[in-house]
């Protein structure tokens, strides 16, 4: 997942710390507040990364953007990172 995302509930105020995809996944499909698109989208992605079949930078990406749309923010943790170079522009030529 990289860097730990820090989330601040949008009616609580309370912080939630997510260290992991597991984690995430967990919020996402249990104790989200709202059921969006974006939430759907972060589950999918989520789920693929964890299969080994999709993007780490992806499924961070998606479940930051379904953080935002669910109103959740604390504006230093919920950076987007770049868009990851693709593999092969990434490998070293033989």
């Amino acid at each position: 997942m990289g860097s730990p995302i820090t989330l601040q509930h949008p009616t609580s105020g309370s912080r939630i710390k997510v260290t992991t995809f597991e984690q995430a996944l967990y919020l996402l499909e249990r104790k989200w507040p709202n059921n969006d698109f974006n939430r759907a989208n972060a589950v999918s992605v989520i789920s693929s990364a964890l299969d080994c079949i999709g993007s780490i930078i992806g499924a961070r990406h998606a479940f930051i953007t379904a953080a935002r749309t669910a109103g959740y923010n604390d504006e230093q943790d919920l950076r987007i990172l770049p868009p990851a170079a693709p593999a092969a522009f990434a490998r070293s030529a033989d």
